[in-house]
């Protein structure tokens, strides 16, 4: 469970935001996302170099 706050949720929630929709989810899942892929790194030893011949550039 991500504790973010979402108007899309039917149990009323103790806090809110003033982000649009899912935006504050969507950063919390981000953010929780980068930690994970993180940890991974550090855990594999795995380098800049190694890395980047796997990322997708899209722009």
């Amino acid at each position: 469970k991500i504790p973010a706050p979402s108007p899309k949720l039917i149990h009323k929630q103790d806090k809110t935001s003033i982000q649009p929709m899912g935006s504050l989810f969507e950063q919390s899942l981000l953010l929780t996302l980068d930690c994970i892929v993180g940890m991974l790194i550090q855990e594999k030893q795995l380098d800049a170099d190694s890395i980047f011949m796997n990322h997708a550039n899209l722009e």
